[in-house]
């Protein structure tokens, strides 16, 4: 892993840190704390790991920047080490609006997800229609990704319920959109999202982000995507730090932030069993 020093048992309801404070992501000593718990770092949960196996084939790193300088927003993002077979499970999210009304979808649905995933490959699609049915009760919406990673087999398996797509940048450095098909956002009743399979070797980066970091009242939506892809072509040895930097620039080349940004960017690196091959 690549992030500074933290206290492992306190990650689970921490946010990550500010850009000049690096956090880094480990598996915590305790399970998160249940739904309707406020411990000291409850308030400032965005990014998390209880992975066990990641550590020896990701390099992670991912920043959350609630907008208008506020401690917390309506983006998140979560890191499962996968139960049924060598992986990991990765989820961001982005609740509609601003303030404490998108503050609460966000610990809502954050909480529901934490009890359900990582689960096995069949049963996402189930999680994300769970969580549609909470957003919809609380006549809210937000968008929602999943992302499955199966070291075995190396592929990548992207669950989209209104989210926009990840980039995965291969072992080469071309960049590109994934090709996963949406269903409707969390709340609408249509987020049954059905996963695409991807290939995904060594040496390749993905890249996670919500929508702050590539659309805003001065930049369009088409362009900030035409930007992130530019930015992350070519950048497959980049270390993972510096890119997630690099692409905060899609954003504020533009104008300061008016929606929270989130980012996150893995890459997977070779396994034990790749590296006694290459011997």
């Amino acid at each position: 892993m690549v992030m500074t020093n933290t206290k492992t048992a306190d990650l689970v309801g921490r946010s990550l840190a500010p850009m000049g404070r690096p956090t880094r992501l480990e598996p915590p000593r305790r399970p998160p704390a249940p739904a309707g718990s406020h411990g000291p770092d409850s308030g400032r949960s965005h990014v998390s790991s209880r992975a066990c196996d990641v550590r020896s084939r990701l390099a992670i790193f991912g920043v959350s920047l609630p907008s208008g300088g506020a401690r917390e927003g309506g983006d998140w993002a979560d890191i499962f080490a996968r139960t049924d077979r060598p992986g990991t499970v990765l989820t961001i999210g982005d609740a509609m609006g601003h303030g404490e009304c998108a503050v609460r979808l966000q610990r809502r649905l954050r909480r529901a997800a934490h009890g359900l995933l990582p689960g096995r490959p069949g049963e996402v699609t189930r999680v994300i229609e769970h969580l549609d049915r909470i957003a919809s009760r609380r006549d809210a919406i937000a968008t929602y990704l999943v992302a499955s990673i199966d070291f075995s087999a190396g592929h990548l398996s992207v669950y989209r319920a209104g989210h926009l797509p990840p980039v995965i940048i291969d072992h080469r450095g071309h960049s590109a959109f994934a090709p996963a098909p949406t269903a409707g956002p969390l709340g609408l009743g249509r987020a049954a999202a059905s996963p695409s399979h991807i290939p995904l070797a060594d040496g390749s980066t993905v890249v996670l982000y919500t929508d702050g970091l590539v659309e805003s009242r001065s930049l369009p939506l088409g362009t900030g995507l035409a930007r992130l892809r530019s930015a992350t072509a070519g950048a497959h040895t980049v270390p993972v730090e510096d890119l997630t930097r690099r692409l905060l620039d899609v954003r504020d080349a533009a104008s300061p932030a008016d929606d929270d940004v989130t980012v996150l960017v893995i890459r997977l690196q070779p396994g034990e069993d790749n590296h006694a091959r290459s011997r």
